[in-house]
């Protein structure tokens, strides 16, 4: 219950309106637009979607990210190529940073840490518990296959998109020049950075490029977190029969569209400490859950492993396995799925 309500709260109120803030500097850098139009944009374009229409729009965002991902990952690896003698060094200045090595500030090394972790969550939700909640929503034939798929979204958000700006940044020697963005230091590096890097290359490209990208990133993350929100409201009011469900999911829906007009203009040292802060109980609540349900995670995936060696594939029947509470996972329905 306390997970489902800091979810509801982080997921619901805070993280939309920091995603919002994002697209709107990026199209603010790109194309000199009226951040406050940007966020209402967005803002109609959310409300079309979890109000229950316009599912094409979705499906687009849904399509695109993953191409917007490949045509990102791309450009990266241009300038990689291009610059591939500076390679050496990059990874030099990120490390020698990062832990100190070149720092006067004692404290630097645990600050980099601890801003690297709450960022990175952002980026994958890894432990945060927010994966399972779309993870469950999948018709799979046993549970370890959702799982697998969730591992490896941590990769390709984090350790291929999220390097790859790290590196056209330093490469272009972007992160060492102000002016560039309006944002509170500290809070978050801004869209402008990586824009101005890629420009470096094509001028006039980068801006643009950027900005398109950010727009369906930040945008199908905004409809991810709602959807993980609205789960949140909907366990409450099973666990809490008195609560009027569909009453309360139309005031969440009206609160992540306030949030997204409310900081689209401007970051908000606010939101981001309160977002932290539910993110930060959410990943403890579940880092707990977690090491209690481990034995049972190890039992589930050896489980798969076997038939999959065996069979090529894996039917998961939890009363096999004494796994009590599996209820959805009845052998006539799981056989349905595998069929």
């Amino acid at each position: 219950m306390l997970f489902a309500v800091c979810s509801v709260f982080a997921l619901g109120f805070c993280t939309p309106g920091i995603q919002a803030n994002a697209i709107s500097d990026a199209m603010n850098v790109a194309f000199g637009t009226n951040k406050i139009i940007i966020g209402v944009i967005v803002a109609i374009m959310t409300a079309m979607i979890v109000f229950g229409g316009i599912k094409r729009i979705s499906k687009f965002a849904e399509m695109i990210a993953p191409i917007m991902a490949l045509i990102y990952l791309s450009v990266a690896i241009i300038m990689l190529i291009i610059n591939v003698k500076e390679i050496p060094s990059i990874l030099s200045l990120i490390f020698s940073s990062a832990f100190g090595l070149r720092s006067a500030f004692g404290g630097i090394v645990g600050n980099a840490v601890m801003m690297g972790i709450k960022r990175g969550i952002y980026s994958n939700e890894a432990g945060m518990g927010t994966a399972a909640q779309a993870a469950a929503t999948a018709e799979v034939s046993h549970p370890v296959k959702s799982g697998l798929v969730q591992a490896l979204s941590v990769y390709i958000d984090t350790v291929f998109v999220c390097t790859a700006t790290a590196i056209i940044i330093i490469l272009t020697g972007m992160y060492n020049v102000e002016g560039i963005v309006e944002n509170l230091p500290g809070v978050q590096a801004g869209p402008g950075y990586v824009q101005n890097a890629i420009d470096t290359l094509i001028p006039g490209f980068g801006s643009a490029f950027v900005a398109l990208a950010m727009l369906f990133f930040a945008f199908t993350t905004i409809l991810g977190n709602y959807y993980a929100a609205e789960t949140g409201v909907s366990y409450i009011c099973g666990k809490v029969k008195s609560m009027n469900q569909k009453y309360l999911v139309n005031v969440l829906r009206m609160i992540t569209i306030i949030a997204i007009l409310i900081f689209c203009s401007k970051p908000s040292v606010f939101a981001w400490a309160l977002a932290d802060l539910g993110m930060g109980v959410m990943s403890w609540l579940n880092l707990i859950a977690l090491l209690l349900l481990s034995n049972t995670a190890i039992k589930v995936f050896n489980d798969f492993e076997k038939q999959y060696k065996e069979n090529g594939d894996a039917i998961f029947e939890p009363e096999k396995l004494g796994i009590k509470n599996a209820e959805v996972w009845e052998k006539s329905k799981v056989s349905n799925v595998n069929k």
